[in-house]
């Protein structure tokens, strides 16, 4: 059987992963582990990023899905910065992953820049994200 989602759907669809993510939270990780479909929240919880300053952000700035130039429903985030706020300890980060208000692991992503170290206040982690969905 043919058929296929629309493009009102496909923003439809995104707009309903934006709802989940706005309230979520954002954390760092600090070892490599490569994420694969069957990670839980205990995959990364012990491994998260640790140092003077660091934190999870909450996550509360996806905007509105929109249908972009590829024909792709999409949410964009807007811009999280990681900044330690000593030197005592470097922070070591190999990648960000989300957990839901339960803390149950909704994503993880490896940064193919990995390990990123961060030895002073002078230097920032940046993290984007934007979720698409596209017709099956």
């Amino acid at each position: 059987m043919a058929g296929t989602f629309c493009q009102g759907g496909l923003v439809s669809m995104v707009g309903q992963k934006r709802t989940l993510l706005n309230g979520c939270s954002l954390h760092l990780y600090r070892d490599p582990i490569t994420p694969a479909v069957t990670d839980t929240a205990a995959t990364y919880t012990g491994h998260e990023t640790t140092g003077t300053g660091y934190a999870p952000q909450p996550i509360t700035s996806f905007g509105a899905a929109y249908l972009n130039a590829s024909g792709q429903g999409q949410t964009d985030s807007g811009q999280f910065t990681f900044t330690p706020t000593g030197t005592a300890a470097p922070w070591t980060i190999y990648g960000f992953y989300i957990l839901d208000p339960a803390n149950a692991l909704v994503g993880a992503w490896r940064d193919p820049a990995g390990p990123v170290v961060l030895n002073s206040p002078a230097q920032s982690y940046l993290v984007n994200i934007s979720v698409l969905d596209s017709a099956m």
